[in-house]
């Protein structure tokens, strides 16, 4: 069923807060002539025309009037203005001091913080230069076969490199190594070529401290340790070979510019990180943290985690003994295995450390999870909470939680519920929203190659029946159900690189041409025709109900928002509503070009 979209009031005042309601690549809306003008006042808050600018670039665009002339900006201009007098008289009833607001504003401010202090620490130190790129599309050219030891900790890792050559790696793989001796389905025991063989890495492919180390170690002589997920590292690089890479174009230039950033990035954030550990005098043992990794539980389905209300605790068995035993070390503070228990079983399933992550994987969730407050503590030294963005988007989220808070309070939990003849009448004066639109299924020649398909229609042209054709060039077809869609409309999402084609058709058994899509060459058949048709009462009558209590909202709303405006001062600027920019380009705008960006 396809209803006709009413933009209910609230929805739109409610999206005019959401970051998420970005539209095409997110680019920022063109320049204004004054981004600081006050396109209106609502009882003293000024609306800018960078706010306006913002709030239009991000807005759904179901949400936005027809076109964007002076009308439609006063029509897009009031839902700021009823998110405006929402958010005075949420403010008036002192809906920001209700604590669930003040708690979640302070976690929100903290994530915003965190994430800040990263993007004020790396601001102006990660710009890619040619010579960057350069160098690395020239490094991405080797690749390097690895033989390795793995090992579980630092202390082993660095013990055996002191004399693990060459000459002996495979007997010290023998003996050492912790890579499964046996097959995991076969149990057989696995031989030791395959036990010391760690395979190739690409220049670019692998974790930077793996490449650090691989690529500075000369052939055929042992590398420093290094840890992964899996483990500590020994590397013996026993060959390397060039690697043909296509020329540099500016698509693939772009690709390494943006990787050539993230590593940047990434080793400035780490070195950020062990330097909040050096300061805090972070002390992990490595061999306690070992063992708890040992002792975690398999990591189980995503699609089916525990239930935390039902969830066994301690979810870690230690003994008492073990409890009391030293974890790491910080601040000069011992923690305690207890202590790291009681953490793990605080943090939801999604975000504890995992088996499949390895002992790196836990060291990343203390970083992560433990340090938080020292994080943030530095976030507050280095002035991120400060920060205009992060004041902006704390003060923007507490609005839209005091809106909703206001709106559910004063309007949702006071909507009634429809009695049969209130539905009915509704139904009878918007049977539009209630239409099956017409649906259609086609059956389907497709393959990757263009000279196999125009094989198939010839064949369809020469008189041979199109389903026995598909069967036979569809891969894994075997009959004609397998051949066929399901009946979609026009505005199927999953179909619309064939829906022009498919409603093109007009009889059932007519075809098209072949054609491209994305990824195949196709042909079409029109299998099925379902006409438009009109959905009776009882077939829609729980999402008729739905609809006559979001109506009933809608005229409650626009009803306090009349009362609410006879008591605030309005203020419109019409030279700064008229200056201010619009970056869209699926809405009609005057004296714009279509298409224009």
């Amino acid at each position: 069923m396809v209803r006709k979209q009413r933009a209910l009031v609230f929805v739109a005042c409610a999206a005019l807060f959401a970051g998420s309601c970005q539209k095409g690549d997110g680019s920022a809306p063109a320049s204004s002539s004054d981004k600081g003008a006050v396109v209106a006042r609502v009882g003293g808050r000024p609306i800018t025309a960078s706010y306006f600018e913002q709030r239009l670039a991000k807005m759904e665009r179901r949400f936005l009037p027809d076109t964007l002339d002076m009308a439609g900006r006063h029509k897009f201009l009031d839902f700021i203005i009823n998110k405006e007098l929402m958010a005075l008289k949420a403010e008036e009833l002192k809906y920001g001091d209700d604590p669930r607001v003040q708690s979640a504003m302070k976690m929100y401010g903290d994530n915003l913080a965190g994430n800040a202090a990263v993007e004020l620490l790396t601001k102006g130190k990660i710009e890619a230069t040619d010579a960057d790129i350069d160098k690395f599309y020239e490094m991405k050219k080797r690749k390097v076969t690895l033989k390795h030891i793995l090992l579980r900790s630092q202390r082993e890792a660095e013990e055996l490199a002191k004399k693990v050559n060459a000459a002996n790696f495979d007997s010290m793989v023998t003996i050492y190594s912790t890579v499964p001796r046996k097959d995991a389905n076969t149990g057989e025991d696995l031989p030791l070529i395959q036990r010391a063989a760690f395979g190739e890495v690409q220049y670019g492919d692998a974790m930077i401290p793996v490449e650090e180390v691989v690529f500075t170690t000369p052939m055929d002589q042992v590398s420093k340790p290094v840890e992964t997920g899996y483990g500590w590292h020994l590397f013996l690089p026993v060959l390397e070979k060039e690697v043909r890479l296509s020329p540099m174009d500016a698509e693939a230039r772009k690709r390494i510019e943006t990787q050539v950033q993230m590593r940047k990035k990434r080793l400035i954030v780490e070195a950020y990180y062990q330097d909040i550990a050096k300061e805090h005098g972070l002390k992990i043992d490595e061999d306690a943290l070992i063992a708890a990794y040992d002792k975690f539980p398999p990591d189980g389905d995503p699609s089916s985690p525990p239930d935390p209300k039902t969830e066994v605790k301690p979810v870690i068995p230690f003994s008492a003994e073990e409890r009391a035993r030293t974890f790491l070390e910080v601040d000069g503070r011992k923690v305690t295995f207890g202590e790291f228990s009681d953490k793990y079983d605080a943090t939801s399933w999604f975000e504890r450390p995992k088996r499949v992550t390895g002992v790196l994987g836990m060291k990343y969730w203390i970083r992560d999870k433990w340090f938080k407050d020292f994080q943030l503590a530095r976030a507050r030294k280095d002035g991120a909470y400060e920060s205009p963005q992060v004041a902006d988007e704390i003060k923007l989220r507490k609005e839209q939680m005091m809106v909703s808070m206001l709106h559910e309070n004063m309007i949702g939990s006071q909507a009634p519920e429809p009695t049969t003849e209130q539905a009915r009448e509704f139904y009878d004066k918007h049977t539009s929203y209630y239409i099956e639109r017409e649906k259609r299924a086609v059956n389907i020649i497709f393959h990757e190659q263009e000279r196999v398909v125009r094989r198939a229609y010839d064949e369809v042209k020469g008189g041979q029946t199109f389903v026995d054709v598909a069967v036979r060039y569809n891969e894994s077809a075997t009959g004609p159900g397998d051949v066929q869609s399901p009946p979609f409309s026009r505005d199927a999402e999953e179909f619309q690189e064939i829906v022009p084609a498919t409603f093109g058709l007009q009889r059932e058994g007519e075809y098209t041409e072949p054609f491209k899509t994305t990824k195949v060459w196709v042909i079409l058949q029109l299998a099925k025709i379902i006409p438009e048709q009109q959905l009776k009462f009882d077939e829609v009558e729980t999402a008729v109900g739905a609809d006559w209590k979001n109506q009933w909202q809608e005229d409650k709303l626009n009803e306090l928002l009349g009362e609410w405006k006879k008591n605030v001062k309005i203020d419109v600027d019409e030279k700064a509503l008229a200056a201010a920019a619009v970056s869209r380009d699926d809405v009609f705008v005057p004296g714009k070009a279509t298409g224009a960006k």
